[in-house]
């Protein structure tokens, strides 16, 4: 009797277990796909309060300098914070986790230069250079190469993954654009087109929003 009483224990604390997983788990797609929705938002309102900028010259960053400067430097720590808890709910989603360290480490670099981006504000173009300006600028350039490399790799150990089996080749056809949108739009930046360059952003929060989104089913 006592057997059966502590087996019916264990059980019952297994099943716990679970459920507070499965809560974490769908936390983290929650915060991701915030996150996501947050940086939508707030960047077309952007461009409706900053009539004044022209979005095909000006990097979505430059945002952060003058008038709603304080919702554009929102944006960065957001998607920190939503990327970290994509991670985090990646990686317990997983079982061979061996698979996704490269990418999980990649993808932690790209959150973290995110969030430095937002403490660091952009230089205006066409303005002084400063050194926080540069520190920005050097930040965001490790962000975009980060992400673009975390999301290949990510994609990839998808398919050994095999719940994860069937979104593997939708997920490494989004990283293979986000690689070619960054590859073709960044010289338009090195042109002073910044907000062509900007655009590449749009493929990685579709990789994620995907991501997020399967997580939480």
């Amino acid at each position: 009797m006592v057997f059966v009483s502590r087996e019916i224990e264990k059980v019952q604390i297994r099943a716990a277990e679970r459920d507070a997983t499965k809560r974490m788990d769908v936390l983290a797609s929650y915060i991701t796909l915030s996150s996501i929705v947050y940086y939508a938002l707030a960047i077309a309102l952007l461009h409706i309060l900053r009539a004044d900028f022209n979005p095909g010259y000006r990097y979505l960053s430059e945002y952060a300098r003058g008038p709603y400067g304080a919702l554009m430097t929102s944006t960065f720590f957001v998607l920190g914070v939503g990327s970290l808890a994509l991670l985090l709910g990646l990686y317990r989603s997983v079982s061979s986790r061996l698979y996704f360290v490269p990418g999980l480490a990649s993808w932690f670099t790209w959150a973290c230069a995110v969030f430095l981006a937002g403490i660091y504000t952009s230089d205006l173009q066409g303005t002084p250079y400063t050194r926080i300006g540069r520190i920005h600028d050097q930040m965001g350039m490790i962000a975009f190469t980060s992400a673009t490399v975390a999301l290949l790799l990510l994609s990839l150990a998808l398919r050994w993954e095999r719940e994860w089996r069937s979104v593997w080749r939708p997920a490494m056809l989004l990283s293979v654009v986000a690689l070619t949108s960054f590859l073709v739009l960044d010289p338009f930046g090195q042109r002073g087109l910044g907000g062509w360059t900007s655009a590449s952003f749009s493929p990685r929060h579709s990789s994620g929003c995907g991501l997020s989104a399967k997580e939480y089913r």
